[in-house]
């Protein structure tokens, strides 16, 4: 029950509702301790327990779901997006090797357009 993605989904729903993990404890009967390891530690909780968050938040499991799907569904710009922001956040000194690090994996890769790699590498080593 606790796939990739699912505490950080119940978290950002208790933010829209400004709900603590311990009002979250405390309205689903179910443990603090357990909440924080489902949380923290990426613990699963049993079906029950689960049922009983979902409940306390007012959210059914197909919604829960359904949500799931529609923010794991993402273009390439907007990965792209992300990714772009994350790299000029790093400093230029680490960001060299990282840098050439993905390249290294993009020419090993398959089903990638080598001609493409090469250009945006050319593009790359001009700039740094």
């Amino acid at each position: 029950m606790n796939s990739m993605g699912i505490p950080n989904l119940i978290r950002k729903i208790m933010e829209e509702q400004g709900m603590t993990i311990k009002e979250l404890s405390e309205r689903s009967s179910v443990s603090y301790i357990s909440m924080k390891r489902f949380f923290l530690q990426n613990q699963p909780l049993s079906y029950d327990k689960f049922l009983r968050v979902l409940k306390s938040l007012e959210v059914d499991l197909e919604d829960l779901l359904i949500r799931k799907t529609k923010r794991s569904i993402r273009t390439k710009e907007s990965v792209l997006e992300d990714v772009t922001k994350l790299l000029l956040n790093i400093k230029p000194y680490k960001l060299k090797p990282l840098i050439r690090l993905i390249f290294n994996g993009a020419e090993r890769s398959k089903g990638i357009n080598q001609n493409k790699i090469a250009e945006i590498k050319t593009d790359f080593n001009a700039v740094f």
